[in-house]
């Protein structure tokens, strides 16, 4: 990646002032984010990896898309503002954390392969480059003062006002990528000192849902690999997972990773059973009025398809 990027890695230091530093040193100051999921068995020993994949009928991510458009926002925006506020009103009053509420994800990726790599778009369709598809970058995206949401009577105005506000900060970062591999390494520098010298793990009982920014695949991936015209074989449908089996002490319990494939639009969830809960623990804990994987899954997909519809 460093020889490939539109402004090519040198050794000159990164100076202490430069935006994309000053914007991760600020939010490795901050406590931890405080919307999160429940943890089911907090105390389980770790089994499997589980995936769980929402499919949207034929059409919606167009609509998704014209409504997210209408708002001056992008879906990867809308889906964001989206899931952290759906998180928000799940959360139960008594464990509601006081002062502000947010969530930041730090280093955020962002896509290279086309806008910022030597050669602009067509270096996308370089082979050379592929491995390069989700660098790492540095972009802190976050959602912010969110208490001012609780109790809201206006759920779908409540996702585009944040959402517009994710889209601000994608659009403040976006100049700095073509030059992300100079100052991406001070960004990793950064974060090594925060965990080496005075990391805190977080709380197991509540797990970070984190939003990947892969975004859409269609025209990045083939369906079919090998020669033509007998390709040696073909994925009809892909589900993307990378949640560890365990949980981790940076305090992400789910992977959500929106994406569209051949036209059709899906959310794919990957968590660790053993603390998310199987189907059978969930179901048992949800009877029991109980926050679950599943019923947040459920309340994140009827606002999306509300979303989607008030484009109609």
């Amino acid at each position: 990646m460093p020889d490939r990027t539109a402004i090519p890695w040198t050794p000159d230091p990164v100076p202490s002032d430069h935006f994309m530093v000053q914007k991760i040193l600020h939010a490795l100051q901050r406590p931890p984010p405080n919307v999160k999921l429940p943890v089911l068995n907090p105390e389980a020993e770790p089994t499997l990896t589980g995936t769980l994949v929402k499919t949207f009928p034929p059409g919606f991510p167009e609509k998704l898309r014209s409504a997210a458009r209408a708002n001056r926002c992008s879906i990867f925006s809308a889906v964001f503002a989206a899931n952290y506020l759906t998180l928000l009103h799940l959360l139960p009053p008594k464990s509601t954390p006081t002062g502000e509420l947010f969530v930041h994800i730090y280093p955020a990726g962002a896509d290279l392969r086309s806008k910022h790599l030597r050669g602009g778009a067509e270096a996308q369709n370089d082979r050379r480059n592929w491995k390069i598809g989700l660098t790492l970058s540095g972009n802190v995206i976050g959602a912010y003062r969110m208490e001012r949401f609780l109790g809201s009577t206006t759920p779908l105005e409540d996702v585009w006002t944040l959402a517009r506000e994710v889209q601000a900060q994608v659009l403040e970062q976006q100049p700095y990528q073509a030059s992300a591999s100079r100052w991406v390494p001070s960004i990793i520098a950064a974060m090594l000192a925060k965990y080496s010298n005075d990391y805190v793990p977080e709380s197991p009982e509540y797990r970070s849902v984190n939003v990947s920014s892969l975004g859409v695949l269609d025209g990045n991936l083939s369906k079919s690999f090998g020669p033509s015209p007998n390709p040696a074989f073909t994925i009809s449908s892909p589900i993307i997972s990378s949640v560890g089996p365990t949980l981790t002490s940076d305090g992400v319990g789910v992977l959500l990773v929106p994406y569209t494939w051949d036209g059709v639009f899906r959310l794919s969830l990957s968590y660790a059973v053993a603390y998310m809960g199987t189907g059978e623990e969930q179901a048992t804990a949800e009877k029991e009025g109980k926050v679950t994987l599943r019923r947040y899954v459920e309340e994140l997909t009827k606002l999306l398809e509300q979303l989607a519809g008030a484009s109609v």
